[in-house]
């Protein structure tokens, strides 16, 4: 989405002869991962969120950061875009094509205009301030950001330049550590759109999510739950840009797995899973 729109499996198992009747509310949903690469899983199921309940599509991977290497891209400087060409598209899939080693790449944070790939936030590539802080905006309120320290969900106050090797500006804050719903339940007023988020979990392990048309509140709530429970025991979480830009791919066994506008819609960000001795290398033709 534009940063101007404000945004910010298996089966369930009913064995009551045997088994105690759920209790209203509780989770059916049970979530089958699949591993894709060496400390990287997918796992997609629909379980049932929002009032009333209804079901939800939901793809994730999941990936340990020290088993990989994050990268934060930003579509203009990686893909030398000619910025003078209005009418070209820079999507998901071409940054995708141009970086053949990728395990799973997800839309970054907001776009300024529909026409070229300008991000409406803050975008850090390899340590290089691609675009700045955007301090105005009350909807991009968080940074995703790689440091020394590892993967992290911050406030966009606690930024600070040359700190981090990549970092992208969205938002809101869909978890507020240490674990809280960060969206007010006047969200649920608005209309569901597609999202796409970005979270960690009490595992310290980082998510990149997409969904189908949900409220930003139900999303989290979906997040907060164990894994147990159908959910992905998210502590902080970060929506970012969704509509029409959402879309995920990742690399499965069986072929490659596209949700959501990957191959359609312009971006101007993403972030992206690479193996850990992978240098972020455009292919030129």
């Amino acid at each position: 989405m534009r940063a101007s729109r404000g945004h910010g499996l298996g089966a369930a198992l009913a064995i009551v002869a045997i088994l105690p009747i759920a209790t209203p509310g509780a989770a059916l949903a049970q979530i089958t991962w699949t591993t894709v690469a060496p400390g990287v899983s997918y796992a997609e199921w629909s379980p049932n969120v929002g009032e009333p309940k209804s079901p939800l599509s939901v793809s994730v991977v999941r990936c340990e950061p020290a088993q990989v290497k994050l990268q934060v891209i930003g579509v203009y400087s990686a893909l030398r875009a000619p910025m003078a060409t209005q009418s070209r598209t820079y999507t998901l899939l071409d940054v995708w094509k141009k970086f053949p080693r990728m395990i799973a790449a997800i839309n970054g944070g907001f776009t300024a205009t529909y026409s070229l790939p300008i991000p409406a936030g803050l975008v850090v590539q390899d340590g290089k301030v691609v675009t700045g802080l955007n301090a105005r905006s009350s909807s991009q309120s968080g940074v995703f950001c790689v440091g020394p320290d590892g993967a992290d969900i911050i406030a966009k106050a606690s930024f600070k330049n040359g700190v981090f090797a990549q970092a992208i500006q969205s938002g809101p804050i869909v978890i507020e550590r240490p674990g809280k719903n960060g969206i007010d339940l006047i969200e649920r007023k608005s209309p569901p759109y597609r999202r796409s988020v970005i979270g960690l979990d009490q595992q310290g392990r980082l998510l990149l999510i997409a969904t189908g048309e949900a409220h930003l509140y139900d999303i989290a709530g979906l997040m907060l739950k164990s894994e147990a429970q159908g959910g992905l025991g998210c502590t902080a979480a970060l929506n970012l840009s969704g509509g029409i830009e959402s879309g995920l791919r990742v690399r499965l066994p069986a072929g490659e797995r596209s949700v959501g506008s990957t191959d359609t819609q312009q971006i101007a960000s993403a972030i992206a899973i690479l193996p850990i001795a992978a240098p972020l290398r455009a292919r030129h033709r």
